[in-house]
């Protein structure tokens, strides 16, 4: 029965008992409207449903899917696909180690591995990478420099207008 007094509404529930294989008496109870699903069919949609689960928990908490400030549309794409991406890394390192490991512990222990990078190293390293770029379209090493410079004089305005940048953390 659903509601209360003269609106209730009565509705056929199918309940699944599923027992824990380590604990024979610690169960979960399943509900389903679909009675034409057998038992393991609705098990195997909820594991779906709580893979999808535990994926929107890891990027909400570890990975700040819902903690940004971009708010153009290309912007907000490429911070969906970094943080599906890195999800993806958490996964792949968590299966490699075939372990008990949650992802939480996982991603704690990548970025304690993980050196702190400056904006000034990653632009550093960009340099480097465009550098075969030039070489191959004929841009003058002086032109990159000076593109680079410009940009690096630009970037504590953009500081100044997305602090967050300018945060490690």
């Amino acid at each position: 029965h659903v509601g209360t007094g003269s609106t209730e509404t009565t509705f056929p529930l199918r309940l699944v008992f599923v027992t824990d294989r380590n604990r024979k008496d610690t169960y979960l109870v399943l509900a389903t409207t679909a009675l034409d699903l057998r038992p393991n069919e609705v098990v195997a949609l909820y594991q779906r449903r709580w893979s999808i689960e535990g994926y929107f928990k890891a990027a909400k908490q570890y990975l700040r899917l819902t903690q940004t400030k971009i708010q153009d549309y290309d912007g907000l794409c490429g911070h969906t696909a970094m943080v599906i991406l890195t999800y993806d890394i958490l996964v792949w390192q968590r299966r490699l180690g075939m372990n008990r490991e949650t992802l939480g512990d996982v991603f704690n222990r990548l970025q304690a591995a993980a050196p702190k990078i400056t904006l000034l190293v990653v632009l550093a390293g960009l340099a480097r990478a465009l550098q075969p770029l030039c070489d191959q379209y004929g841009m003058p090493e002086a032109e990159l420099n000076n593109a680079i410079n410009d940009y690096l004089a630009s970037v504590p305005r953009m500081l100044e207008i997305m602090p967050d940048l300018g945060t490690s953390s």
